[in-house]
């Protein structure tokens, strides 16, 4: 999201302003608006059918400071009833075409950084809506500017009325409810399309000058300039240029969202379900409502609105709630109860009250009266040995008074030992705790009349650590791969960590801050690769009960398929190994739990373990085969 760029001159069909920057002709203008009615004749006897959700591909930086933009444009998606997975910009390159590839549609977050994404997957046949303005002119899809720029308006003015893409908006519409939100100036995209585009919408931006901030590019359609990347200089599929600022999302309007919609259904096409209310209120899976107060968006045709509340995700007649509602909100006049989560939906009935299109269920919960969905969950068994402990507060809530430890009673009877003092925070840090051992804790809501609401008592057990991979560092004797020995040493085909600084990854976790990056090379002798932790104490993985040994496990989808196992050596030098019954570990691009039952590792003393080796490929039956780079965090064992 950094970066300036020229305009460029000489493109026909555009004019030049005195300050450089190009303007599209009237004449152009009509062409396009021509074009875009084509298309609409295209898509409405196309997607009239369409009634399946479909698999977004939602890539972002994953930055912290960008989730809360990123986790709103998500659950919208998600509300829309599609199926929308997170990806990091950061992934390479040959895991972002197959990941694009292998998706409906791939929405690109104006979040992703601006060497990111926008070179990577330009060719990929897959329908895309790209908020990324850095990465128009990349993408070969912008003549000029490519970057964003600040608004001195809240309007776009629609250009092609009647477009799908429109969202049945014209003239001068407002999209935003100011011009800056808690997170800076809002900003449109600075686009100049190129003349095979189809501009929607535009806006007068900071400089004085008029840009295009919504376009489109069918397929095969030329693209202004030749892609950064090499790829061929048209539209290897559909191509979405939408210029909103995900940083100013908090000042979204109605019309922005509904633009947001309508460029998700253009670019998927048959695959979206215009006629499904969406947009719903209380979002889908809020978790401290407090008013029975239903709100939605309705669906393309919807004149009429059946509503269905439940406490379970399967509505039936019994739940029918408002039938034939013709407005787009509803008051639930029985009330609903404090703490307990509700399904609802809204099915979709046109005009003629017969043809009704059953809605997508959402979920949320009232809040409660008493601290309520503890984290760590009631009853877990796997809690860190150095949990915080959260919770949701209660309504009216003042403060809370905490109450901790080891003993049921101690916790139950609020016992002084057990107590903690009262805090204004709903977190609650314990420190370090011991591993594999239970705990009890309860947190007393004092509400703002000074009334006490005494919470329910819960209880979690953490694990045992064994590696979360967060204590290495760049120093000579914290480096990684000085504890974890690899194939340097060991002369098999693994290279544990990286060969620059920072030595672990620092992107790609399960939690905490780092993982472990492990290359395994099987295309040579010994045909198999291997990475080795001794700890300087044997370790007792007999205490409280344990049972399982768990890891989280992340693989690439363009590693070579092999076998992944763990092996165990006891002090007596006696190993054991458990292979991964998936075969496809290595391949996925997510992280995975493997959970292995320390019964598996039958002959190994357990309460005497001296090493662990994760290994891919078959040391007893080396044959040659491939390559790969897999992640490995959070290595413990639990109840």
């Amino acid at each position: 999201m950094c970066g300036s760029h020229m305009a460029e001159e000489g493109n026909s069909g555009v004019q030049v302003s005195e300050t450089g920057v190009l303007l599209e002709d009237k004449t152009m203008l009509a062409k396009r608006f021509i074009g875009g009615l084509l298309v609409l004749a295209i898509v409405l006897g196309l997607g009239a059918t369409g009634t399946h959700a479909a698999e977004i591909l939602f890539v972002s930086s994953m930055d912290p400071a960008h989730m809360p933009g990123d986790d709103a444009l998500k659950a919208f998606m998600e509300d829309l009833g599609h199926t929308v997975t997170y990806f990091d910009d950061d992934e390479s390159e040959a895991d972002t075409e197959v990941a694009a590839a292998a998706a409906d549609l791939v929405f690109i977050s104006e979040s992703v950084g601006s060497g990111g994404i926008r070179t990577e997957i330009t060719e990929i046949e897959t329908p895309m809506v790209i908020t990324e303005c850095w990465g128009w002119d990349e993408m070969g899809l912008t003549s000029g500017g490519g970057a964003g720029q600040n608004v001195v308006t809240t309007d776009l003015e629609i250009v092609a009325e009647g477009h799908p893409l429109a969202a049945g908006l014209s003239g001068t519409v407002p999209v935003l409810t100011a011009l800056a939100s808690e997170r800076g100036t809002a900003r449109f995209g600075n686009g100049i399309a190129g003349d095979e585009a189809l501009v929607i919408a535009q806006a007068t931006l900071a400089d004085n000058e008029t840009y295009d901030v919504i376009f489109v590019y069918e397929r095969g359609a030329a693209l202004p300039v030749a892609p950064a990347d090499g790829s061929p200089q048209f539209a290897a599929d559909t191509r979405v240029c939408l210029g909103f600022d995900e940083q100013s999302y908090l000042v979204w309007n109605e019309n922005a969202y509904a633009l947001l919609r309508a460029a998700i259904d253009y670019a998927m096409g048959t695959l979206a379900n215009v006629a499904l209310a969406y947009r719903p209120e209380p979002t889908n899976g809020a978790d401290a409502v407090l008013t029975p107060l239903f709100r939605w968006m309705p669906g393309d045709g919807a004149v009429l609105h059946d509503v269905y509340i439940g406490t379970t995700p399967d509505l039936g007649p019994d739940d029918l709630v408002a039938s034939r509602q013709p407005l787009t909100m509803y008051w639930h006049l029985p009330g609903l109860d404090p703490g307990v989560t509700y399904y609802w939906r809204v099915d979709e009935v046109e005009m003629d009250t017969v043809t009704t299109h059953t809605g997508t269920v959402w979920s949320f919960t009232m809040q409660a009266m008493t601290a309520y969905k503890p984290d760590p969950a009631d009853g877990s068994l796997d809690a860190p040995a150095a949990p915080n402990l959260t919770w949701l507060p209660g309504q009216t809530v003042a403060k809370h008074h905490v109450y901790f430890g080891d003993s049921l009673d101690a916790v139950t009877q609020g016992a002084a030992d057990a107590d903690k003092g009262e805090t204004t925070d709903p977190n609650f840090a314990p420190g370090t705790l011991d591993g594999a051992t239970d705990y009890y804790w309860r947190v007393d809501e004092i509400a703002v009349d000074g009334q006490v609401r005494t919470g329910a008592v819960w209880a979690f057990t953490t694990n045992l650590p064994v590696d979360g991979f967060e204590a290495y560092t760049d120093e000579e004797g914290s480096r990684i791969y000085e504890t974890w020995i690899d194939g340097w040493t060991n002369d098999t085909g693994s290279t544990v960590g990286y060969v620059e600084a920072p030595f672990a990854e620092q992107n790609i976790v399960n939690s905490g801050v780092q993982s472990m990056p492990l290359d395994y090379n099987n295309v040579n002798a010994p045909f198999y690769s291997e990475a080795e932790r001794e700890f300087a104490a044997a370790q007792d993985w007999t205490v409280n009960d344990v049972t399982t040994l768990v890891l989280a496990v992340r693989g690439r989808p363009t590693n070579a398929a092999a076998t992944l196992s763990i092996m165990l050596e006891d002090a007596s030098r006696k190993t054991a190994t458990v292979a991964y019954s998936d075969p496809e570990a290595l391949t996925k691009g997510k992280w995975t739990e493997w959970a292995i039952p320390l019964s598996d590792f039958a002959g190994v003393n357990l309460a005497r373990v001296q090493k662990i080796y994760i290994v891919v490929g078959d040391p007893d039956n080396p044959t040659p085969g491939g390559s790969g780079l897999l992640f490995i965090d959070d290595i413990r064992v639990r109840k």
